[in-house]
């Protein structure tokens, strides 16, 4: 799904700037951040869920050497899920979109993953019913707008 933006990093950066404006750099950070954390609990980060990081770091605006993005292992767990539980509702749906597409991205997804997926979202407050209903009402919209 975040494919497309790969080649065209000035035009995405100015289409998202609204967007990547609502969020804080704490916030940015943390959804990166626990992106990464969700790809490496298999104990293997696949190339497409890299590719899924690095378009989400490319909308965001956020670059890898960022300060608070690397704050975030001092910081802990509880600081991350703070954050996360901060951000506002439309945010966290594109959350749990995004999740979905970065454990969904290399074609499988592993239990190990998913029970991950939906304890970070649990955390911010979004049970696992509500990702299931986020989940197939845009794979709904994908798939009328795809024919």
């Amino acid at each position: 799904m975040f494919n497309f933006f790969k080649s065209k990093d000035q035009r995405v950066r100015e289409h998202f700037a609204d967007f990547n404006a609502s969020f804080t750099t704490e916030q940015k950070a943390a959804v990166v951040g626990s992106l990464v954390l969700i790809s490496k609990c298999d104990n293997h980060i696949a190339d497409q869920e890299v590719k899924v990081i690095e378009s989400v770091m490319q909308i965001l605006d956020i670059e890898p050497d960022n300060y608070q993005l690397n704050r975030l292992p001092e910081l802990g767990f509880e600081y991350l899920f703070k954050v996360l539980n901060s951000l506002d509702r439309n945010q966290k749906e594109w959350y749990v979109i995004t999740v979905h597409n970065m454990i969904a991205a290399d074609g499988k997804i592993e239990d190990v993953e998913a029970h991950y997926a939906l304890k970070f979202c649990e955390k911010m407050g979004i049970s696992e019913e509500e990702y299931i209903s986020i989940v197939k009402r845009t794979s709904a919209i994908f798939n009328h707008l795809m024919g």
